[in-house]
């Protein structure tokens, strides 16, 4: 016979007896011993911390002994993997804070919860881990020895299931709002998944519990459930009935103690612990009623029972409550009794030898949920987030904010989700081409948010008053926009602040993703995102490194071949800048949902930095614009930016009782009869200034004006005039009007505004140029 390979000891055995050794609680430790996977174990004996009544008789009334043997295994990826601790295989595992009994295990011996976290972490996160994993073990076996193991003020903790074989999906706190003072049941229908694993003969459930509404059991529903049935292959789906039992508000199960329940006969003896077993009894009457109703003889189904204990404190992680609830699923084998225990006219029970099975608790998906694991206000209720647009960006903002769980969610997006857009989309192809709204909503519903899809165009929608009520509800959070079209924004900025309920938050990238945008509206609208952008076009007039990316960009917006004979004109761009930018933006919109908007507007500048890996935003906070209103031909309106405000106060005052003015430069909607006011250009040297009057020189005039319109990308040009009556009126002098005059040539037929400053208002004298 060949001879086996010499198994080698781990490098780390030797230092690992010696710190052993060297611990205070350690008497005696033998030396290391290799096993055949490349580990190794260390057995030792520990002195236990007893009360002194205890330590004459070397052992406690919990059966701790004075002297405990500790088996230690250290795996082979030792000092990287926490060792294993096993007591000795007859040790109380009815004390708290041992870890689940498996099988295998359980011939090695009993493993105790020492340390609330990671053993591993433990282990690396001091320069002696291993003797504080030893520290935890003495200090958890001295408590174990009093029956200290349970901390009030940590908290109750959970009951110790040593087989698990699933999870139930429900809201537990829906559950536990069921629960009254009087005890009682509620029954409900789930949905339920059962795979068998044939090679270690075991079995493993998942559920989800339909809470929408309870139940009222009867002949008929017992027969759908029935016929509710299909298996794949070793997987089993079905339909099943789900009892929800709670005890009198009296009764508190204040013993801990592990679930050992495998049958039914156990299970009713572990309800009358929980002070259920009349509210067990009642319910299973109902359940034999209908049963019998429908003819059920000799038949077996399962079914699922959640069992509620009302423990003396909290939970520990259970929220401040103090309501356990411990799930099963049990096998029923029905069966024709003459036993007066099975109520009065019915003639069903449950075979006591009926299989019943441990099942653990998950969180349902909802709104609650998602906000606590994002770390975000539990308690929040907002309204409607408007989503206008759900292409790339659009849709990914949507589905951070939904994984927040800031909905409900209103849709709206005209488009059709093609297979050149899965390059970026939040969202994959669908094997048929579906509108983005639909396919964007199922994927949001699925996170059990509320949702409506507005399959149409935006703009017509806002030419309806009826559909801005019914979309834009009073109550709307946010308004986000990302179509990256011109109409759409124009569209929305041309509403009457009054009509439109929400913050308009628009979003967009531009030159190839290497800046993106947030603009926000102030209170009331004011300023409105046209203010906010052209702020953004102004800034790039000044700002050498925005000045830069748009200047020297080359991969800007083009027409894209998506197809023999079509095309799509967008941004080339990878779908990770989409994404670094849009969870940005989502959470600066969830922030304004969970804390509310600033009273200004708020623009916000992100540049991409050199390693394409992260974002620099720069934020902007824009006061109220000044709007004036003035009629020629048509209405007008004259918008002024902050700054540009304090420009001309700032000028007016600095020359007291002189007339002074300077430059209007900006940008003119005609299609909304509107001028806004980016900046003030001071006045050319060669101006005239008196207590009468003003004369605009025109030294290097063009020349600056021609600067700011390149500068801009040609969004910002001269708009008009200014300058201020002291003494006087906001009416136009005759001077005025001469200048009025002069320059309305130049115009060549567009637009401009000429202002008057006065101590306490604008006057306006409006060039409507073709429009007059």
């Amino acid at each position: 016979m060949p001879k086996k390979p010499k198994i080698l000891l781990h490098p780390e055995a030797a230092n690992t007896y010696k710190i052993i050794r060297a611990h205070s609680a350690v008497v005696n430790v033998d030396m290391p011993q290799s096993d055949e996977e490349g580990g190794f174990v260390i057995r030792f004996k520990m002195e236990v911390s007893l009360p002194s009544r205890c330590r004459q008789q070397g052992v406690t009334e919990t059966g701790v002994k004075l002297i405990e043997t500790v088996k230690l295994y250290l795996p082979p990826s030792y000092p990287f993997r926490a060792p294993i601790i096993y007591l000795r295989k007859d040790f109380n595992n009815k004390l708290p804070h041992i870890q689940p009994l498996i099988s295998i295990d359980i011939q090695q011996g009993i493993t105790p919860c020492i340390y609330d976290g990671n053993l591993n972490e433990l282990l690396l996160r001091n320069a002696d881990g291993l003797t504080e994993i030893i520290n935890y073990l003495s200090e958890w076996l001295g408590k174990a020895a009093i029956n200290d193991l349970i901390d009030i003020k940590q908290g109750w903790e959970p009951i110790r299931r040593d087989l698990n074989s699933g999870w139930l999906v429900y809201d537990l706190s829906e559950m536990r709002d069921f629960v009254v003072d009087d005890n009682g049941y509620a029954i409900f229908r789930g949905r339920f998944v059962e795979k068998q694993y044939d090679k270690k003969n075991m079995q493993f459930i998942f559920g989800i519990i339909n809470q929408s509404r309870t139940l009222k059991l009867s002949a008929g529903l017992m027969n759908e459930l029935k016929k509710n049935k299909e298996k794949d292959g070793t997987e089993i789906f079905y339909d099943s009935l789900v009892f929800f039992l709670w005890p009198d508000k009296n009764i508190v199960a204040n013993q801990y103690s592990p679930d050992t329940v495998k049958n039914f006969q156990q299970f009713v003896e572990d309800a009358k612990v929980y002070g259920c077993n009349i509210t067990l009894q009642n319910a299973i009457n109902e359940l034999f009623f209908a049963c019998d109703q429908a003819g059920w003889r000799n038949v077996l189904f399962p079914i699922f029972i959640i069992l509620c204990a009302r423990r003396p404190v909290h939970l520990i992680g259970g929220n401040d409550s103090n309501l356990e609830l411990i799930a099963y699923k049990i096998d029923c084998i029905l069966e024709k009794s003459t036993s007066l225990t099975t109520g009065v006219g019915l003639s069903l029970t449950i075979n006591q030898s009926s299989s019943v099975t441990s099942l653990g608790h998950r969180h349902m998906i909802n709104k609650k949920l998602l906000r606590q694991m994002s770390g975000y206000n539990l308690n929040l209720e907002n309204g409607p987030i408007v989503m206008i647009g759900c292409g790339s960006l659009g849709s990914k903002i949507a589905m951070h904010l939904a994984r927040s769980g800031c909905g409900p969610f209103y849709l709206i997006d005209s488009g059709i989700f093609a297979p050149h857009n899965a390059a970026r989309h939040a969202l994959t192809f669908p094997e048929i081409p579906i509108l983005k709204t639909a396919l964007l909503s199922e994927e949001i519903k699925s996170l059990r948010q509320t949702v409506m899809c507005l399959p149409s165009d935006v703009i017509d929608i806002l030419d309806e008053p009826e559909n801005i009520k019914k979309y834009f509800p009073a109550d709307t959070s946010l308004i986000i926009e990302t179509t990256g079209s011109v109409a759409v924004r124009e569209k929305l900025v041309s509403l009457n602040p009054k009509k439109l309920s929400g913050r308009l938050f628009h979003a967009a990238l531009y030159e190839s993703g290497r800046i993106g945008v947030i603009a926000i509206e102030g209170n009331l609208r004011n300023p409105n995102i046209d203010d906010l952008l052209i702020k953004l076009w102004d800034a790039r007039v000044s700002d050498e490194q925005l000045f830069s990316i748009f200047t020297n960009n080359k991969n800007n917006t083009s027409r894209q071949n998506i197809g023999m004979g079509c095309g799509s004109y967008t941004t080339v761009m990878p779908d990770t800048h989409v994404s670094v930018y849009a969870a940005g933006m989502a959470e600066k919109a969830r922030d304004i949902i969970e804390n509310g908007p600033s009273e200004n507007g708020e623009l916000w500048i992100g540049i991409l930095d050199e390693s394409n890996m992260g974002v620099q935003w720069k934020r902007s906070s824009l006061k109220r614009t000044v709007v004036l209103k003035t009629h020629c031909s048509n209405e007008w309106e004259i918008r002024i930016l902050a700054d540009a405000y304090s420009q001309i106060k700032e000028e007016a005052e600095k020359w007291k009782n002189i007339e002074t003015g300077g430059v209007l430069i900006g940008r003119i909607f005609i299609n909304r009869r509107c001028i806004t006011v980016a900046r003030v250009i001071e006045a050319p040297v060669d101006s005239t200034r008196s207590e009468n009057s003003f004369i605009l020189g025109t030294k290097d005039l063009r020349k600056n004006v021609s600067e700011i319109f390149e500068r801009s990308g040609g969004t910002l040009s001269y708009v008009g005039t200014w300058h201020s009556h002291p003494n006087g009126s906001k009416e136009p002098s005759l001077t005025d009007k001469k200048s009025y005059e002069k320059l309305k040539k130049l115009r060549l037929g567009a637009p401009a505004a000429f202002l008057i400053w006065t101590t306490n208002d604008f006057g306006v004298i409006l060039d409507e140029g073709k429009l007059c």
